[in-house]
């Protein structure tokens, strides 16, 4: 599912942002690859407010467990095999 709000123009790395969505949806897709009982479902919103443009990216995936979560900001943490995970 795809929502978007009118959003302002503003400057960016492109490249860098495109790295970013393609390394989201891949996440998102891998995540929902093993549900047995339900379609995988993702959704991405974007929308802003006076100050802030907003990337919402969420999936019905098996999400991560405790440990992960804990380690999620940690710089270069994955839970990829070595050589498969992009960034």
């Amino acid at each position: 599912e795809l929502h978007i709000e009118k959003l302002p123009l503003t400057r960016c790395n492109i490249s860098s942002m495109k790295q970013l969505f393609v390394n989201l949806l891949i996440n998102a897709k891998h995540a929902c690859d093993d549900l047995r009982d339900q379609q995988g479902k993702i959704s991405v919103k974007l929308f802003a407010n006076e100050n802030n443009i907003y990337i919402e990216v969420a999936d019905n995936g098996c999400g991560m467990d405790a440990d992960t979560l804990k380690q999620m900001f940690d710089p270069f943490f994955t839970t990829k095999p070595v050589g498969q995970g992009t960034g």
